[in-house]
């Protein structure tokens, strides 16, 4: 971090410099028009700083031309956040998770699709807000919308991809407001088919012969057919109420979802074994089955007192076939089928006390309880019965001074049990954290956060039975696998106009991290995969985040991060790659039309398998036409590219290597269209904070 403080420094003040220069060119007020400062006015308020929060507003042009609240968040660039253009996932520029609220509710994903993005007024990016309502989230993006009462309204939606794939998507949500009371309706349907789903991999197994001596073997596998079929239908309902000093909302859901197809075949070769010319097929369906009902009740006191709660249950049956066989004589088919039964049920409250306007104390108590009953019953037969028991409870102290500086100090306590069949472990572990915010103007905001806590890590690690994954490779979990602590410190700076930015630099350490460790089965004529706690997993991060307007209608943005990653375990690794993105929007009237690309590059993946990737560049041209109640857009991806291949990625071992080549049509070109229409009816309506069917159906435990 020493040979990093030298470059913020200067980029700082380059900052400062252009901010300020550009105030000195703006011409004094005795020698503008009143239309001219009419418009002064207006761009001033498109965006200001305060501590700890970032307020925008969107413009007329923007919200027209975005279709629902992702698609808003891109047009509005703001450089703390990141959106992906094909997940619909927003991430901190640093890849810290993002909250998203809307009005003050917590929003699911489909939930932010379905934003009428024209009656939004304004949108704020908060760190570590102290508002109940929060949960205690650490970043959060709340959209503020009209708030009108009488009347409602309907919307329809459907999308359509081609080219790479095949996919169909349709919904329609509806709205009714009667006195403080809102009802929403949302039902849908997604259909996916590609042919291009599958991977070439390279394994390499060091083993034992019958006299124990350790010899080379290679195993290739080659996808030369695949397909990949699924579809989803998703019901919810929710009844919202609201006044001054309560809210309560209550959403029902169910839901189907399937994959009729799951298949994969072509030519494996075995040496020194089986030698070349034999084929493998790959085949497997799943479907999945689940409900939910969730709670949030707010409630204002007197005296300076609030509390939120948030209650859920959930309910999934999962099912999961797969059959995979070769043409080697010798080989029987390897079965690998699962039922499973996953309930999880949770609790969330936070309450507050304002002691004036300038402190705050909060206590936050969070309870889950996930429950996932798994019966393997292809080849290999177990039973796996999974408890999860989590709870948090924290103090934390928020300062306010009028210098606009804001202050966050938390610490508590993570408990954590763990219970796989008859194997149950506990663990304890403390965490701090440590936030300030500071904004001299409203065109300037500085953070620090440092954190120190727990990490997790996927349920089926702790999976203790046994499954072949193929002829000589075995997979299997760890019951009892320990947590892990993280600490990170952040900086962030953001000068604020026609020109803005931000500037970051991140230190991460994850200490004790769990990774997948190899070695000999079957008296060493196969490789066993499990877990373990070893070594650490660091990162340091330095990028740059800028938008710029050099005119009313043109929006200019660009963003670059310099990550070395790096894990200390006894066959650790080490990367060094730079991630760039820039992108460039023109409005005209109603029409819109945009380019963004995206340079490739290496990444560790998700630190456990300590694999390295290597994803190709990508590119996008979009445009699209709105006027409220329409709104129409076209996107083109990769228009120029007929490769198949998404990624490369390779893992190193002294007894098991693999290099893959994964291929799924992410780079291919691909042309998708969509179209919504909305209708109002009655005297008033009422509209943002839509609902629509959860994120996912739970958390499945099943090993894969």
């Amino acid at each position: 971090m020493r040979n990093a403080y030298v470059p913020l420094q200067i980029l700082t003040a380059s900052f400062f410099a252009i901010d300020a220069y550009a105030q000195s060119m703006e011409p004094s007020d005795s020698l503008r028009t009143s239309k001219e400062l009419e418009e002064v006015v207006v761009v001033g308020q498109n965006q200001r700083a305060e501590a700890g929060e970032l307020v925008f507003t969107p413009t007329a042009r923007q919200k027209q031309a975005a279709q629902d609240g992702y698609e808003l968040l891109r047009h509005m660039a703001i450089p703390q956040i990141s959106v992906d253009y094909a997940a619909d996932r927003v991430t901190t520029v640093t890849g810290g998770d993002v909250a998203l609220f809307i009005n003050g509710f917590r929003a699911k994903s489909y939930e932010v699709k379905t934003l009428k993005t024209t009656d939004v007024l304004r949108v704020d990016y908060l760190d570590f807000p102290s508002d109940p309502k929060f949960g205690g989230e650490q970043h959060v993006v709340n959209f503020i919308t009209k708030i009108q009462k009488g009347g409602g309204y309907t919307r329809a939606y459907a999308a359509t991809k081609l080219l790479n794939k095949s996919t169909a998507d349709v919904n329609i949500f509806s709205r009714y407001v009667y006195k403080r009371m809102a009802y929403d309706l949302y039902v849908g349907y997604g259909y996916s088919n590609s042919h291009h789903n599958g991977s070439d991999i390279r394994e390499i197994f060091s083993l034992l012969d019958s006299e124990g001596a350790p010899y080379e073997l290679t195993r290739v596998t080659a996808t030369e057919y695949s397909r990949l079929r699924s579809w989803e239908l998703p019901v919810t309902f929710r009844a919202l109420y609201s006044t001054e000093r309560f809210q309560a909302l209550n959403r029902i859901s169910f839901g189907f979802n399937e994959t009729p197809a799951d298949i994969n075949s072509g030519t494996l070769s075995i040496t020194p074994h089986s030698g070349n010319g034999n084929a493998f097929s790959n085949t497997g369906n799943a479907s999945s089955k689940y409900a939910i009902w969730e709670g949030t009740y707010g409630f204002q006191f007197s005296h300076g007192y609030s509390m939120n709660l948030i209650a859920w249950v959930q309910y999934a049956h999962n099912n999961n076939n797969r059959r995979y066989s070769t043409s080697i004589a010798e080989e029987h088919d390897i079965l690998t089928d699962s039922k499973e039964d996953a309930y999880s049920y949770s609790i969330d409250a936070t309450g507050r006390k304002m002691f004036g306007e300038s402190h705050s104390l909060s206590a936050h108590f969070w309870f889950a309880s996930m429950n996932n009953d798994i019966d393997y019953y292809g080849t290999s037969r177990f039973s796996n019965d999974l408890h999860e028991t989590l709870s948090l409870c924290n103090l934390a102290y928020d300062l306010r001074l009028p210098i606009n500086l804001t202050a966050h100090a938390e610490a508590g306590m993570h408990w954590r049990r763990s219970k796989t069949n008859d194997i149950t472990h506990c663990q304890l572990s403390p965490y701090a954290q440590l936030q300030a915010s500071y904004a001299p103007s409203r065109s300037h905001q500085l953070n620090m956060s440092a954190r120190y806590g727990y990490y997790g890590y996927p349920e089926s690690m702790k999976t203790s039975g046994v499954l072949q994954s193929s002829e000589y490779l075995y997979i299997t979990g760890n019951p009892a696998i320990k947590p892990c602590s993280q600490l990170q410190l952040q900086y962030t700076w953001l000068p604020n106009n026609n020109f803005f930015g931000t500037v970051f630099a991140t230190y991460s350490n994850t200490h004790d991290n769990p990774v997948a460790v190899y070695s000999r089965y079957d008296e060493g004529h196969a490789i066993l995969r499990s877990y373990d706690n070893r070594g650490d997993y660091r990162f340091y991060l330095l990028g740059l985040s800028l938008t710029y307007k050099p005119i009313s209608n043109l929006q200019l943005e660009c963003n670059v991060a310099y990550q070395p990653s790096k894990t200390t375990h006894e066959y650790g690794r080490s990367i060094h790659p730079v991630y760039a993105n820039a992108g460039a929007t023109w409005y005209l009237g109603k029409f819109y039309v945009s380019a963004r690309g995206y340079l490739g590059g290496r990444t560790m993946g998700d630190n456990f398998d300590n694999k390295v990737y290597k994803m190709p560049s990508a590119y996008r041209f979009s445009g699209g036409w709105g006027d409220g109640a329409w709104n129409v857009q076209l996107h083109a991806d990769n228009i120029f590219s007929s490769s198949w291949k998404s990624a490369t990625s390779n893992m190193l071992n002294p007894l098991y290597s693999v290099y893959t080549t994964l291929y799924d049509g992410s780079v291919h070109r691909a042309v998708s269209v969509s179209v919504s229409y909305t209708f109002d009816y009655g005297k008033k309506v009422q509209r943002g904070n839509e609902i629509t069917a959860p994120e996912n159906t739970g958390n499945s435990a099943i090993l894969k």
